[in-house]
């Protein structure tokens, strides 16, 4: 199991990656735990809970196949460390359906992908688990840049100018 550590960071990001379109469930791509559409669940197992996750459709990234990548954000404030699963259910273009490790109500037959990781204190950077069915990237997200301030004489660039005109017409 892969481990994000919180660190200094604010967000964690969540990228999910078929190798192939995702089908039209019945109002959407992706469903959580649930079946509400457009999410998926980070199921903290120490504790039952499920978070929501909204996920949205990143159709830049591969123009040529629709519907194949989704990303998604979360508060890390609002996340106790501790083991969690990615849950939910997609489908392919053909109809088969695929479980992300646990759903409420399977309907039987599907595809099931463990998808878990562990969130812990400390320092570390984002990671991406290749899978043999696509991949999922989880990244952190700081708010602002922690870098040290450089003295002037260490830029060697000239102090911008500005200027200010007014024209009036008659």
């Amino acid at each position: 199991m892969s481990t994000v550590y919180r660190g200094a960071f604010a967000t964690l990001w969540i990228t999910l990656q078929a190798n192939e379109a995702l089908g039209i469930l019945d109002a959407d791509y992706l469903e959580d735990y649930f079946g509400n559409d457009s999410q998926v669940s980070l199921y903290h197992i120490a504790s039952d809970t499920h978070y929501p996750v909204l996920m949205l459709d990143q159709p830049l990234v591969t123009p040529l196949i629709p519907y194949d990548i989704f990303k998604g954000q979360i508060a890390m404030a609002s996340l106790p460390d501790g083991a969690y699963q990615v849950r939910g259910r997609c489908r392919d273009v053909g109809g088969n359906y695929t479980i992300l490790s646990a759903v409420q109500s399977p309907l039987g037959g599907e595809q099931v992908l463990a998808m878990e990781f562990n969130i812990q204190p400390g320092q570390g950077l984002h990671f991406t688990v290749q899978l043999p069915f696509g991949l999922i990237r989880m990244g952190l997200d700081m708010g602002t840049l922690d870098r040290p301030t450089l003295p002037h004489h260490l830029l060697n660039r000239d102090q911008p100018m500005a200027e200010l005109r007014t024209v009036l017409e008659r």
